[in-house]
């Protein structure tokens, strides 16, 4: 019997929850280590990965969605990270899971949102138009949606190949980064991925996008708390 046919995937992750997160702050390139929740969100994504990974023993409990099947064709071949130590600390347990190293991708790394981050104690939150004011223009000391989008379109035509061949690779890193990176694996072009809202992962969540047909489907959120 002849194998399915491979099916162009990737698994987006956004990292496990911070204290910044927990606080409502800014963070953007804030090198902020997981909270307590967080590493338990890491844990589980690790094993509900695993299972993917055929790992079934790891995989009791994980609440795994079996829409992966014939994505890839085969295991999970590499994780990639965001260099940013929430990601790094994400991606190591899923690696360790699946029984692959960690590369770490620069171009994965969250927007940079300057002088408009904020620390980890939460207080008063600027009010950021960051879709219409800085789509093109920079925050004040730090990047526009524009320039994460160009660091993107360099590391998905350095991976497009692998993707193509059927490897099913894990993409680990952060909110703004993640929704353009969803829409450049879509086909979309760079409006279009800023306005669209379709993919608003919360901390710990992964997503399987399918390049064709492009579609995002949940795979797995951790529970709340």
């Amino acid at each position: 019997m002849n194998a399915p046919p491979h099916r162009a995937g990737v698994v987006l992750v956004r990292h496990g929850r911070t204290a910044g997160n927990a606080a409502g702050a800014i963070m953007g390139h804030r090198d902020l280590p997981l909270d307590e929740v967080g590493e338990r969100q890491a844990a589980g994504l690790a094993v509900a990965l695993a299972a993917r990974a055929g790992r079934a023993e790891r995989a009791r409990g994980a609440g795994w969605s079996a829409g992966l099947g014939g994505v890839g064709g085969g295991p999970i071949d590499a994780v990639h990270s965001s260099p940013l130590r929430r990601a790094r600390q994400t991606a190591a347990a899923v690696a360790a899971a699946c029984g692959v190293p960690v590369i770490i991708d620069a171009e994965l790394v969250e927007l940079d949102f300057g002088r408009a981050a904020t620390d980890a104690s939460g207080g008063a939150r600027p009010k950021l138009e960051v879709k219409t004011r800085h789509r093109y223009e920079p925050l004040p000391g730090g990047e526009s949606l524009h320039d994460v989008w160009r660091r993107l379109e360099v590391l998905h035509h350095r991976l497009r190949p692998q993707i193509d061949a059927g490897r099913l690779v894990v993409l680990v890193g952060h909110y703004r980064a993640n929704q353009l990176l969803e829409g450049l694996l879509r086909g979309r072009d760079f409006d279009a991925a800023v306005d669209a809202a379709t993919y608003r992962p919360a901390n710990g969540a992964a997503h399987l996008v399918t390049l064709d047909p492009p579609a995002t489907t949940e795979l797995w959120t951790p529970p709340v708390g």
